[in-house]
């Protein structure tokens, strides 16, 4: 797997790319987060993920690390934010090759200001 350097959280906004989704839903936002929160329940809401484990004794909060397959490869995740039924994130810290092919182009450079 290639490596990816640790990021947390405040590093978002300068990510290369990111996803993100939404749904309409009338269950609670911690009902929602709960979903989330099982980590080996993800094939059953993504059809992409083919199975999903957590990799160490940690399995909730920021720095959980697990595994995610996908068809061609997988994907070591760490989560970078944890808050209970307002937000989740996860930031892919290794893939293997065939994963990097297939990830979207990155974003364009914010334009740098000319001087005046």
């Amino acid at each position: 797997m290639g490596t990816a350097e640790q990021k947390t959280l405040g590093w978002i906004d300068q990510a290369p790319f990111s996803f993100s989704g939404s749904a309409m839903t009338k269950a609670s936002p911690d009902a929602v987060f709960a979903v989330l929160a099982d980590h080996e329940r993800w094939p059953e809401w993504f059809p992409v993920i083919t199975k999903t484990v957590v990799l160490e004794e940690q399995r909730e909060g920021v720095g959980t690390r697990r595994l995610t397959n996908i068809p061609g490869g997988s994907i070591e995740e760490v989560i970078l934010a944890w808050d209970v039924g307002r937000r989740f994130c996860v930031h892919r810290h290794r893939c293997s090759p065939g994963n990097r092919a297939r990830a979207p182009k990155p974003r364009p450079a914010s334009p740098k200001p000319s001087p005046r």
